[in-house]
C-alpha cells in the first residue's frame, strides 16, 4: 500500500506543493515556522514512505524559506532554526548512506566538482585578507566541498526511478520563487535589484530559468488534454514571476528561453494544437492580471522607466571584469591558482558590494578566485554536465540543454557558479542523471 502511494504521481505533486507552500509562507512572514513545517512533511516522505528522494525539494524549500540576509559574522552565518532542521534531516540521510554502503563507481559526473573542492582552499596559503569580524567567510573556501558532498549524498540515496520526482522538484522550485517575486512586487511595487533574504531578485530569475525546462518536459510528454493543464498553469505563474523579478537579464535571456522551449514543445508534442491554445490562454491570463493590477500600458512603461532606466548598460560590470583580470594577473600564483574566494574587499570603486567583491561572471569569477586551473576544471565540468542531458530521447534532451545553455550564457554576466542557491539544485539534478543510463525507461509524466 505504502509503495503504491510512494510511486503515485499525485503523491509527488501534493508533496512538492506542500513544501513549496511552507517555504513561501515562511519566507513571506519571515518566520522560522517555515522550517518547522518542512521538517515533519519531510519525515512523512522519508520515514513513512521510505524514500529519500523527498529530500530534494525539502532542501530547496529550506533555502528559499529564508527571508533574512546571511551574515559573514561567524556567529550568525545562517538562521539557527535552518541549521538545526536541515542538519537533522541530513543526519538521517547519512545514516542511510552508511548503512547501505558507499559505491564510488556511481560517481560519473562529479569529478570536476571534486577537483574544484580540492583547489578552493589553496589560495589561503598565500592570500588571506579575511578580517576577524568576517571569519564566517572562511566557509566560502569549502563551498565546492559542500556541493560535492551533496552530489554524493543524492547520488547514493536516489535510484533510476527518482528522476521523475527531481524533475517535479525543479519545476516547483521555479514556481515557489515566482510566487515570492510576485508577492514582493505586489507589496512593494517594482523595485530594481530588491533583496529577498536568501539572495536577490536577479538570482530568483536565474533559478526560474533553471527550473522551467523541467515543466516543459511534462507538456511534451503529455498524451491527454488534462495532462497539459497543471504544467501550463505552472508556466503561466513562472512567466508572471519572471516579470516580477525586475531583472533585466531574466527579461532578456529568460524570455528567449521561454520562446525556444515553446517552439520546441510545439514541434515535438503529440498535442500541438492543444498546447498552442493553452499557451496563448496562459499568456493572455498573465497579461490580463497585469492589466487589472497595473494597467497594461502603465505596466510596460514602468518597466521601461524603472527597470531599463539605464538601457542595457553594464551597471559597473566591466569595471568588475577588469578588476578580476588585474587580480588574476598579479603574479604566477594568482595566474595559476587565483586569489581565492575573498580575492579583495569592496572599496570606493565598488560601493554596491557589501563585504567582498563578487565579479558577476562565471568566467571572471573563476579566473580571479581559482586561476587558469580553475577555468580548465570548469570547462571539464561543463563537459560532464552537458554530456548527461543526452541520456534521454531528443525531445527531452533539447529541453534540458536549452535550460543549461541559456542559464550559462546569463551566468557570464551575473552570479551562478559557486553560489549556493544555484549549485545545490544543479548538483541534485546531476546526481539524479548519474543514476540513469541510456537504456533506462522512465515514465517522465
Amino acid at each position: 500500500m505504502l509503495e503504491k502511494i510512494n510511486n503515485s504521481k499525485i503523491t509527488e505533486e501534493i508533496y512538492c506543493l506542500a513544501i513549496a507552500v511552507a517555504s513561501v509562507l515562511g519566507w513571506y512572514f519571515n518566520s522560522h515556522w517555515g522550517y518547522m513545517a518542512i521538517v515533519p512533511i519531510t519525515m512523512v516522505g522519508v520515514i513513512l514512505l521510505n524514500d529519500f528522494k523527498y529530500l530534494a525539494i525539502s532542501i530547496l524549500g529550506f533555502i528559499f524559506a529564508n527571508g533574512n540576509m546571511f551574515s559573514s559574522d561567524a556567529s550568525n552565518v545562517a538562521p539557527m532554526q535552518m541549521i538545526i532542521s536541515a542538519g537533522l534531516i541530513l543526519i538521517i540521510a547519512l545514516i542511510y548512506v552508511i548503512r547501505n554502503g558507499i559505491h564510488l563507481k556511481k560517481v560519473k559526473s562529479g569529478k570536476a566538482l571534486l577537483l574544484l573542492a580540492i583547489m578552493s582552499p589553496i589560495p589561503l596559503i598565500y592570500h588571506n585578507i579575511i578580517r576577524k569580524e568576517d571569519s564566517g567567510l572562511y566557509f566560502l573556501y569549502f563551498n565546492y566541498l559542500l556541493y560535492f558532498l551533496v552530489y554524493l549524498l543524492f547520488l547514493f540515496i536516489l535510484d533510476k526511478k527518482s528522476f521523475r520526482f527531481i524533475k517535479l522538484s525543479m519545476g516547483y522550485m521555479a514556481l515557489l520563487l515566482a510566487m515570492e517575486c510576485i508577492l514582493y512586487v505586489y507589496n512593494n511595487g517594482f523595485i530594481k535589484g530588491y533583496n529577498m533574504g536568501w539572495g536577490v531578485c536577479n538570482e530568483a530569475g536565474i533559478l526560474m530559468m533553471f527550473g522551467v525546462p523541467f515543466v516543459f518536459i511534462d507538456l511534451i510528454k503529455a498524451k491527454k488534454l488534462e495532462e497539459l493543464l497543471i504544467p501550463t498553469g505552472k508556466i503561466g505563474i513562472i512567466v508572471f514571476g519572471m516579470f516580477a523579478s525586475t531583472s533585466r537579464g531574466t527579461y532578456l535571456f529568460g524570455f528567449v528561453l521561454l520562446l525556444l522551449l515553446s517552439i520546441w514543445t510545439i514541434i515535438r508534442s503529440q498535442k500541438k494544437l492543444s498546447i498552442i491554445f493553452l499557451v496563448l490562454m496562459a499568456l493572455g491570463l498573465v497579461l490580463l492580471c497585469i492589466h487589472l493590477n497595473y494597467g497594461f500600458i502603465d505596466f510596460f512603461e514602468r518597466i521601461k522607466e524603472e527597470i531599463f532606466e539605464t538601457g542595457l548598460s553594464s551597471s559597473g560590470r566591466f569595471d568588475l571584469f577588469s578588476a578580476a583580470a588585474d587580480i588574476w594577473a598579479t603574479d604566477f600564483l594568482t595566474v595559476t591558482f587565483g586569489n581565492g574566494w575573498v580575492a579583495e574587499y569592496a572599496s570606493e570603486r565598488f560601493p554596491m558590494m557589501n563585504v567582498y567583491v563578487v565579479y558577476h561572471s562565471t568566467f571572471f569569477q573563476m579566473l580571479a578566485t581559482l586561476g587558469v586551473l580553475g577555468v580548465i576544471i570548469l570547462l571539464f565540468h561543463f563537459y560532464e554536465k552537458y554530456k548527461q542531458v543526452f541520456k534521454f530521447e531528443l525531445s527531452i534532451s533539447v529541453c534540458l540543454f536549452l535550460g543549461y545553455l541559456l542559464v550559462d550564457i546569463y551566468g557570464m554576466i551575473d552570479n551562478t557558479y559557486g553560489m549556493y542557491y544555484y549549485m545545490l539544485p544543479l548538483v541534485i539534478v546531476m546526481a539524479s542523471l548519474d543514476n540513469l543510463d541510456k537504456k533506462t525507461s522512465i515514465d517522465l509524466i
